[in-house]
């Protein structure tokens, strides 16, 4: 059979692997608008999901069914990703509508080698731990922080600014600053970042359209040694605890990670963590996947990686680019674009201009004081010129103007 035939393509009852059963109305009544002649049944299955449990479900599992980027793949990929997809419709009850998306299905197939079951329950622990550390984020999506990613974000280690040549978006880490040392606060700002950086990433999914051109779905990483110190670097158990929390729940989402002049003690923990890590004697947490980190221990090995990655007017000075406008962590947390903060990165929040606030001086708030009010015709005098002004009997209280001399009050 396997000589004349795809097994993944053919109907399980003759020895293939396609479980997907055979629907009549889909046969006879699906296409995509120019009839249904000309059209076999397995073209005419990725234009229709199958029937789930409920219409909440059917709904979520057709957003993933017929993305451009599930039709891409191969057979016996686009069927593991539908089948996971279909199983999380009807088992997961949270966060459905951060899971229910191709880019972070793929994600966590690709770092458990396409196994569905391990991918399934890598989501569901997922899900229970975003159940239990997202509500310490609060209304940040609105700019309203609490004061802990304020002061942590304050420190300008960790923030996404600007994209690659890829269209990658950029993530800065830097050790200039002294550690906060609050353990929890650090997590949890980390954990506000990666939001950020996921609605970056799926920002550009919605804007991409299917050109042939591979998907945008990592971020490049770029640490930063320069001032570091053995002060500035947070503990090892933060250290050790930020790497599970991108190993576990944020899979597979850094590309190229670029260690920029990192000291030389340094590069000899890297290779020896390198040593241990795969020698599998210990369980220590890394980047699986496709994340590949270099050493740039030389100006003219960053110059040539720097070349074929980035743009250099868009790369900030302390790495050798142009852009000198230093981060602050107002504008990361509270500046909007569009009406949003989450799915933009600091650059863009950067070039929204300030709102201007109208001043109010002193002068226009006595005027309005002392606006007359409306007089009847038959009298003579205003409300104005029979008794005396506010700043009048403020002078007065305070005795540097004499009782009986008249006061002007024009244009104050």
């Amino acid at each position: 059979m396997a000589q004349h035939f795809d097994l993944n393509a053919l109907e399980k009852s003759f020895g293939g692997c396609d479980e997907e059963p055979f629907c009549s109305h889909i046969f006879l009544s699906t296409h995509s608008g120019h009839g249904v002649f000309g059209l076999e049944y397995s073209e005419q299955l990725r234009m229709s999901p199958q029937d789930l449990n409920t219409p909440d479900d059917y709904m979520e599992f057709l957003h993933v069914y017929r993305h451009w980027r599930v039709l891409r793949l191969g057979a016996q990929k686009r069927h593991w990703l539908r089948q996971l997809a279909k199983q999380l419709s009807s088992g997961l009850q949270e966060f459905k509508d951060y899971f229910i998306e191709v880019s972070i299905l793929l994600r966590y197939l690709q770092v458990h080698d396409w196994d569905v079951d391990k991918a399934a329950d890598a989501i569901c622990a997922t899900a229970r731990w975003r159940k239990e550390h997202l509500p310490a984020l609060g209304e940040a999506e609105t700019g309203r922080c609490s004061a802990a990613i304020v002061r942590e974000c304050a420190l300008c280690r960790f923030y996404v600014r600007g994209f690659d040549l890829r269209g990658r978006p950029i993530v800065y880490v830097k050790f200039h600053h002294e550690d906060s040392g609050h353990y929890q606060e650090t997590l949890n700002y980390v954990i506000y970042v990666m939001e950020r950086l996921v609605a970056v990433l799926k920002a550009n999914h919605e804007k991409e359209e299917p050109d042939g051109k591979a998907a945008v779905d990592c971020a490049t990483v770029i640490v930063d040694f320069t001032g570091y110190a053995t002060g500035n670097r947070p503990p090892m158990k933060t250290l050790l605890a930020a790497l599970r929390i991108f190993q576990e729940h944020y899979p597979d989402i850094f590309g190229d990670v670029f260690l920029y002049k990192p000291p030389q003690r340094f590069c000899l923990l890297y290779y020896a963590w390198q040593k241990v890590h795969c020698s599998s004697c210990l369980s220590l947490p890394t980047l699986k996947g496709r994340a590949k980190v270099t050493l740039v221990t030389s100006l003219s090995q960053w110059r040539s990686i720097a070349h074929s990655y980035f743009d250099y007017t868009k790369l900030e000075a302390c790495i050798g680019g142009e852009v000198r406008q230093p981060f602050t962590s107002k504008t990361f947390l509270s500046k909007k674009v569009n009406g949003e903060i989450f799915g933009t990165e600091f650059e863009a929040q950067a070039l929204v201009p300030e709102e201007k606030r109208q001043r109010v001086s002193f002068s226009s708030v006595v005027q309005k004081v002392e606006a007359p009010c409306p007089a009847p015709a038959t009298r003579k005098a205003t409300a104005a010129q029979r008794r005396p002004g506010v700043l009048l009997v403020l002078l007065k209280a305070l005795g540097t103007v004499p009782a009986t001399r008249p006061l002007v009050m024009s244009g104050v």
